[in-house]
């Protein structure tokens, strides 16, 4: 608890499974102030390795809860999905119909319907 005075900790992101990305974006946006808190302590030595190197370099960033929020919409948007999809059921019929509400829930995120030119 020390510096933070919390005990929430970061989760473990898998690179390689998108399924679990969205929970990990969320928890790195609720403790972003605490790590930032902890890494700017005068009294804390950080290692010299490269996740500590990449982490002072992300702090640096003034959008990175931006970033992570986008990344969490984008996850969260995809979730449904692919757990479904991860399966050894027959489910190739399934896939179009799917995919095309996918893609309409995301281009509705980022295209304004009542924009003309």
């Amino acid at each position: 608890m020390g510096i933070t005075k919390t005990t929430r900790f970061p989760l473990k992101f898998c690179q390689t499974r998108w399924v679990e990305g969205s929970e990990a974006a969320n928890r790195a946006l609720d403790i972003f102030d605490n790590i930032k808190k902890y890494v700017n302590d005068p009294s804390v030595k950080l290692p010299h390795s490269t996740s500590a190197q990449n982490v002072i370099k992300g702090l640096s960033d003034p959008l990175l809860p931006a970033k992570i929020a986008f990344f969490d919409m984008v996850a969260s948007t995809l979730e449904p999905f692919l757990i479904k999809f991860q399966s050894d059921a027959p489910l190739a019929p399934f896939i179009y119909s799917e995919l095309s509400i996918l893609l309409v829930n995301l281009l509705q995120k980022f295209i304004n319907e009542g924009y003309s030119q």
